[in-house]
């Protein structure tokens, strides 16, 4: 029962293969998205734009050096 419970609660927050297909495969032959990764689209394939903050080099200098201390961290 238990089971049943959890697997109801999922699938509220899952999509399911047929759809997540019929969203993205036609990113896949599109030619439109010549020189675009495939990351750049979330699961109901609408692009994932950078924020307007990510741009200014202050903020991308300190994401930068927050990621390569993070980096460092996890490498040991």
């Amino acid at each position: 029962m238990l089971f049943a419970v959890v697997e109801r609660l999922t699938s509220f927050m899952m999509v399911e293969p047929d759809i997540y297909a019929e969203r993205l495969v036609p990113l896949l032959v599109s030619h439109d998205l010549n020189g675009r990764s495939g990351a750049m689209f979330n699961n109901k394939a609408k692009a994932i734009l950078s924020s307007p903050s990510s741009k200014e080099p202050t903020y991308a200098s300190a994401l930068m050096g927050a990621s390569d201390k993070l980096l460092r961290r996890a490498i040991g």
